[in-house]
C-alpha cells in the first residue's frame, strides 16, 4: 500500500483536509520513500506517514509548497500559511492564538509569516523549510543565516528547539535566505510542542544552564570543577586562562553531554599554572558555533609567603606585609576582568579601598626590578 486517501476536497492538482482536526488526512505507506511533489503538487492539510525511514511532507498551504521531514512511524502534520499569533488559530488549536512577542531567553524573534502543526508521539528530528514568502531576511534583521533556528510552542510560549540550518536543503540545492531548510540537533518527541516556526537564536543565550563553577588547588595543580543543570544543544567546553584578564589562554577542550536535563559534572585540570594569579574561565560553545562565557575564578601559586595582603577581608584599607617601599614601583586593585580601579605608587600607608564595591579583586604589584606580583583580596562592607 502506497497511501490511503480522506480528504475533504480536491482541486486541481492540490488534495485538501481537514485543517481543525486530523479527521481528513493523506497517509504514506512504509514502503514511500519521499512524498515530494512540488509547488504545484501539494497537501493542503495534513499528511501522516508509516514506516522508520525519513520521509519528506508533501505539505502546503496558499499556493505555497512548504513541506516538512519526519522520521518516525505515525507522525503527521500539515502547514498553515498564516500569523500562529492571529486569533484564527483560536478556530484550530485549544491553546491558540500563539503570540510571537512572547519567547523564551534564547529566542529574539519569531516568524509571523507560518507554522507548522506536526504530531507523533515517537522520538525524530523534524526539519522544516521555507521560501521567498517566508521573509528569511527581514526575520534575521541583518544577523547571519546561521542564528536562524526551530521554535516550538510549549507552556505558554515559544521555546528554542536546538538546530542547524542544513548546508543541503531537503528543496534541493544549497540553503540560502531565499530557499532552504532546517533540522533538530537531536531527537525529541513533536507532541512537546503544540505547533512550530522560525525564530532566531538570542545574542548571549547560554547553550548550557551551569549550575556551579569553582577552582581549587592541589598541590601544584589548579583543578576547575563545573555542574551543568540542562544541556540540549551544546557542543563542548573550552577552558582558558589568564594572568590579566585581557588576554585568554585556551588550555584545555572537554566535550559536552549534550541532551541532558540532569545534573552533569565536569572536571578539568591544570597541571601547569602559572607562577602568581591565575584566571580561569569556561567558554560554553553551542552546536551552531554560538558561545557564551562563565564567570571569573581566580587562584594563586608560586607566590613569595613573606608577601601577603592584611586584612583580608578588608574594608577601609589593604596594607601590604613582606614589601618595601623602596622596592615597590606601583600598587594596582584590578577587578577580576583586568579593570584598574585604584593605582598608588606608595604603599605606606596602605591602598584606598572606601569607595570599592563589595567582592573579589586583584592587587598587582609591580617592582623596580621589573618583576611582578599579583594577591587576591576580598572586599567587605
Amino acid at each position: 500500500m502506497l497511501f490511503t486517501l480522506d480528504v475533504s476536497a480536491q482541486t486541481g492538482n492540490g488534495i485538501s483536509t481537514h485543517r481543525g482536526t486530523q479527521i481528513g488526512l493523506v497517509t504514506f505507506g512504509p514502503d514511500v520513500e519521499t512524498g515530494v511533489l512540488g509547488e504545484d503538487n501539494f497537501v493542503d492539510g495534513y499528511v501522516k506517514k508509516l514506516g522508520t525511514s525519513e520521509f519528506v511532507y508533501p505539505v502546503g498551504g496558499n499556493g505555497s509548497f512548504r513541506p516538512f521531514a519526519a522520521a518516525a512511524p505515525g507522525t503527521a502534520g500539515a502547514y498553515f500559511p498564516e500569523d500562529p499569533g492571529s486569533d484564527k488559530t483560536r478556530e484550530l488549536f485549544n491553546e491558540g492564538p500563539f503570540n510571537t512577542l512572547i519567547t523564551d531567553p534564547a529566542t529574539s524573534a519569531v516568524s509571523n509569516r507560518e507554522y507548522w502543526d506536526i504530531d507523533g508521539s515517537a522520538s525524530t528530528k523534524i526539519t522544516l523549510t521555507w521560501n521567498a514568502g517566508s521573509e528569511i531576511n527581514a526575520l534575521l534583521a541583518g544577523k547571519e543565516l546561521s542564528k536562524l533556528t526551530i521554535v516550538g510552542w510549549s507552556a505558554g510560549k515559544w521555546v528554542k528547539v536546538p538546530s542547524s540550518v542544513d548546508n543541503e536543503s531537503v528543496l534541493g540545492g544549497t540553503s540560502s535566505l531565499t530557499a532552504g531548510s532546517i533540522t533538530t540537533s537531536e531527537e525529541f518527541t513533536p507532541d512537546n510542542f503544540s505547533v512550530y516556526t522560525l525564530g532566531v537564536v538570542a545574542e548571549g543565550s547560554l547553550p548550557v544552564t551551569l549550575a556551579s563553577f569553582h577552582v581549587k588547588a592541589a598541590e601544584q595543580s589548579a583543578v576547575l570543577d563545573w555542574v551543568t543543570s540542562a544541556e540540549i544543544n551544546s557542543s563542548h567546553f573550552e577552558i582558558e586562562r589568564s594572568t590579566n584578564g585581557k588576554q585568554w589562554a585556551q588550555i584545555g577542550t572537554l566535550a559536552a553531554a549534550t541532551g541532558t536535563n540532569l545534573n552533569t559534572n565536569y572536571q578539568f585540570v591544570d597541571q601547569h599554572p602559572l607562577p602568581g594569579i591565575n584566571l580561569y574561565r569556561l567558554k560554553m560553545v553551542d552546536l551552531d558555533a554560538s558561545f557564551s562565557y562563565s564567570q571569573i575564578r581566580d587562584l594563586q601559586f608560586g607566590l613569595n609567603t613573606t608577601a601577603f595582603i592584611y586584612p583580608n577581608p578588608a574594608s577601609g584599607k589593604i596594607h601590604f606585609n613582606g614589601i618595601t617601599q623602596n622596592t615597590l614601583k606601583e600598587a594596582t586593585l584590578m577587578d577580576l576582568n583586568g579593570k584598574p580601579l585604584v593605582r598608588t605608587g606608595n604603599i605606606a600607608g596602605g591602598l584606598g579601598i572606601a569607595d570599592v564595591p563589595q567582592g573579589s579583586y586583584v592587587v598587582n604589584l609591580r617592582f623596580n626590578n621589573g618583576t611582578a606580583k599579583s594577591l587576591s583580596v576580598v572586599v567587605e562592607k
